[in-house]
């Protein structure tokens, strides 16, 4: 008589399953985890930026905080309370005499209202400033940790998705040397060959590394119309060989600058309206990141840098409620040699970070409901 296979009690596989499952929802929730921390240690870096230039130039800090909300834990020294806040998603500095309203610091010779305009200048400017340290830093680490397998540097494709790309053979871990005969030198450059198809067959050299000699192929890909833009399908970024750590700097300094560049031009196509271009919330950039991280580290950390520079230059623009803005104003102050008034000023910054917020609200609405859609 054969015997019977064995078969587990549906309360053990029910088990089994249940743990599988708490699994893999725990590692969705490492990614969410890491995401946010990467946001929020950017933001508290770029306060860091305020907090140490304030400290070089004489300035009077009352306060620094990594995270928001109620107060975790801390302590206090040479009178400035240092703290760990409940929510992690940024911090903030708290310099005397940043405010009108606070009237002791109008009698203190090491209060920001005192300080000379450059020095207040050099106060807000180092917040963008450590962001972009931060952006080289994780530049270098990527270039250094992660050296592309090929002698130039060349476009990779860190993932494809579903469409044109993956019906035409392109895979996850390939390199794109050339669009149409024409060099790719960046993941700016490769998207507006893409867009400026309109369509149209393009002829894609595509190296391939997986069995250790590169070998070269060209395929043919349409672009697909989505959102009033054309697009294939893959998430692409640069890979740089290895080199020296001199050269590797210099590269991760001209990958910040041309990261900068390239969220300008977008920027710029925003205000135009130009089809295929929109601005993710905090929901889309903490899901972009949670995708990335579920790549691999590398990607983890060349977002950071990206996020890192798109973070520093926000800051720079004139736009009410952040660091630009209020740079903006010392310098005209400095050009025509008289003092704007406070008020007004700190009401016009009012009314930006009110607009910043409904934003902000708006697009993690919008974009939480493409989530669940």
């Amino acid at each position: 008589m054969a015997s019977k296979p064995p078969t587990f009690p549906h309360s053990v596989r029910e088990a089994v399953t249940g743990y599988a499952a708490g699994v893999l929802r725990d590692l969705s929730l490492v990614q969410i985890f890491l995401a946010v921390a990467g946001i929020g240690f950017l933001i508290a870096f770029h306060e860091l930026g305020h907090y140490a230039m304030a400290r070089v130039l004489g300035m009077r800090v009352l306060r620094f905080s990594v995270g928001f909300g109620p107060r975790l834990m801390g302590f206090r020294k040479d009178d400035i309370e240092y703290q760990l806040a409940v929510l992690p998603f940024g911090g903030f500095v708290q310099i005397a005499g940043m405010s009108s309203m606070d009237e002791a610091a109008k009698d203190d010779p090491k209060s920001y209202l005192n300080a000379p305009r450059w020095k207040r200048w050099l106060v807000l400017a180092a917040g963008p400033g450590f962001n972009y340290v931060a952006a080289v830093f994780f530049f270098f680490v990527f270039f250094m940790g992660w050296p592309s397998p090929l002698a130039t540097p060349t476009l990779e494709l860190v993932d494809v998705h579903e469409g044109p790309a993956r019906e035409a053979g392109l895979q996850r871990g390939e390199f794109v040397s050339h669009v149409g005969g024409v060099v790719v030198d960046g993941d700016g450059s490769f998207r507006q060959m893409i867009t400026a198809s309109a369509g149209a067959p393009l002829v894609l050299t595509v190296i391939n590394t997986s069995s250790g000699a590169p070998k070269s192929r060209d395929v043919t890909v349409v672009a697909r119309a989505v959102d009033g833009g054309f697009k294939l399908g893959v998430s692409p970024a640069m890979r740089w060989p290895s080199a020296g750590v001199g050269a590797t700097m210099l590269a991760s300094v001209e990958n910040a600058w041309l990261e900068s560049e390239r969220t300008l031009g977008a920027l710029a196509s925003l205000v135009r309206r130009e089809p295929g271009v929109d601005m993710g919330g905090p929901v889309a950039i903490v899901a972009d990141m949670k995708d990335k991280i579920a790549l691999g580290l590398r990607y983890y950390v060349r977002i950071l840098a990206v996020l890192s520079v798109s973070l520093g230059l926000f800051n720079l623009l004139p736009i009410p409620g952040l660091d630009g803005i209020k740079m903006a104003w010392l310098t005209l102050e400095g050009v025509f040699r008289r003092n704007i008034n406070l008020k007004m000023q700190e009401a016009v910054n009012a009314v930006g970070v009110l607009l910043l917020l409904l934003l902000m609200a708006g697009l993690t609405v919008r974009d939480g409901i493409r989530l669940l859609d």
